[in-house]
């Protein structure tokens, strides 16, 4: 999704500051909000959408906290909340694949 800024272009249409993602892995079976655990891995980018974006995907990790801090959305709203206090605050670290 997109984190705006204040520039636009044409008729007033915003032109985003950077682009984000979350993925959520789970393991085989059911993906339900009341499947993932504190275990479960998050990946959570921020990306700036200018010509500084040169970095390998991995350099731009960051947490789902941040994006939500970032974008005003509260992302995992139906993860309970103690599970949501672990994995939106962590940054996930695993290689990548």
């Amino acid at each position: 999704g997109p984190i705006l800024g204040n520039a636009t272009i044409g008729a007033g249409v915003s032109v985003p500051v950077a682009t984000w993602k979350v993925i959520v892995v789970f393991d085989s079976g059911a993906a339900t909000a009341a499947s993932l655990t504190e275990a479960t891995q998050v990946l959570a980018v921020i990306m700036p959408n200018d010509t500084t974006a040169t970095k390998v995907w991995t350099e731009y990790r960051t947490t789902v906290r941040a994006i939500e801090e970032k974008t005003g959305l509260d992302l995992l709203s139906d993860v309970a909340t103690s599970v949501q206090d672990v994995v939106e605050t962590r940054v996930d670290t695993t290689p990548p694949l």
